[in-house]
C-alpha cells in the first residue's frame, strides 16, 4: 500500500554500493600490491616504534608529573603565600602607622588641653616652654608621619583630624611668635636664657622660617626704637645719656638674642625622623 515504506530499493542500492567497494580494493590490491605492502609495512614499522618509545614518553611523562609534584605545585602555594603575606605586611604597617598616629593625637591633645597651655593661648599667661617644646615635637613628628605614610590620608579618622591639627598648630604659632615679639630689655629681665631657648626652639620645631620672620622682625623693631631715639635727640641735645642708655639696653637686647641663637643646633631641632622612628618602635612594641 501507498503507506507502507519501501526499503528494498535503497537495500539494494547498498549492495551495489558495498560491491562496487570491494572491486575497488580488489583492483588497486591486484594492480597497485607494491605500494600497499609498503603502506602496511610502514604502518607495522610505526607501532612497533610507538612501542618502543612508549616507556621513554611514561619515564618524560612520570618525570613532568614528579616536576609538577616537587616544584611547581609548591612554587605555585608559596607564590599564593607571599600575595597573603604581602597583604598581611602591608595591613600591619598601616595598623602600626595608625597606631602611632594615635599616640601623636593623643598627646597633642592632651598637652593642648592641659591647663597650663590651655590657659596661655588665650590669656597670653606666662609661658610653660618646656611644654610647649614637647608640644612642637609632637606636632612635627605629627608632619612628619603623615609626609612618609600619605596612604594614611585614605582613613577617615585621619581626614577628620586634619583640620583640627591645622588650627591647633596654627595657636602654637601664634602664642610663639606673640611671645617672642614681647621680648624686650624690661620683659626679658623675668624670663631667663633657656625659657627664651626653648621657646625659640619651640618656633624652630613648628616652622624655621616663622622663628626667622619672627626674629628679624624683633631686630627691626628694635633698631627702628634706637634711630627714634637718636632721631629725637638730635633736637634735644640735653637727652643724649638717656637715649644712649636706651640704645645700648636695646644693643644688649640683640646681643643676648644672637648669643642664644647660636647656642640652639637647628640641625638637631630639624632631624625628629630618628626620635619619630623611635618613638614609633616603642609604641608598636608596647602594642
Amino acid at each position: 500500500s501507498q503507506n507502507q515504506l519501501d526499503v528494498s530499493t535503497s537495500i539494494k542500492w547498498l549492495n551495489f554500493d558495498i560491491n562496487n567497494i570491494d572491486l575497488n580494493l580488489e583492483k588497486i590490491s591486484t594492480d597497485d600490491h607494491d605500494n600497499l605492502i609498503k603502506e602496511i609495512h610502514k604502518s607495522i614499522t610505526s607501532k612497533e616504534l610507538f612501542q618502543q618509545i612508549t616507556p621513554q614518553l611514561d619515564h618524560v611523562n612520570s618525570s613532568y608529573q614528579r616536576l609538577e609534584k616537587d616544584i611547581i605545585d609548591p612554587y605555585k602555594e608559596a607564590t599564593k603565600i607571599q600575595d597573603a603575606l604581602k597583604k598581611l605586611h602591608s595591613t600591619s604597617y598601616l595598623l602600626r602607622s595608625v597606631t602611632y598616629f594615635l599616640y601623636l593625637v593623643q598627646q597633642i591633645e592632651d598637652f593642648s588641653n592641659s591647663e597650663e597651655i590651655s590657659n596661655t593661648i588665650p590669656n597670653n599667661s606666662k609661658i610653660n616652654t618646656k611644654l610647649l617644646v614637647k608640644l612642637s615635637k609632637y606636632h612635627q613628628q605629627l608632619n612628619t608621619h603623615n609626609s612618609k605614610n600619605p596612604n594614611l590620608k585614605s582613613l577617615r579618622i585621619v581626614k577628620e583630624y586634619e583640620p583640627i591639627a591645622i588650627e591647633r598648630t596654627r595657636s602654637l604659632l601664634q602664642l610663639l611668635k606673640n611671645s617672642i615679639k614681647s621680648i624686650d630689655e624690661r620683659s626679658i629681665k623675668s624670663k631667663s636664657d633657656i625659657e627664651l631657648k626653648e621657646t625659640f626652639q619651640s618656633l624652630a620645631l613648628l616652622d624655621k622660617s616663622e622663628l626667622y620672620n619672627s626674629i628679624r622682625e624683633l631686630l627691626s623693631t628694635n633698631v627702628i626704637i634706637s634711630v627714634n631715639f637718636l632721631t629725637r635727640v638730635l633736637n634735644s641735645p640735653r637727652n643724649l645719656e638717656n637715649a644712649l642708655d636706651e640704645v645700648a639696653k636695646k644693643g644688649a637686647l640683640i646681643s643676648n638674642i644672637s648669643k642664644l641663637l647660636d647656642q640652639i643646633d637647628l640641625n638637631s631641632i630639624t632631624d625628629v625622623e630618628s626620635l619619630s622612628t623611635n618613638s614609633q618602635n616603642n609604641i608598636s612594641k608596647k602594642s
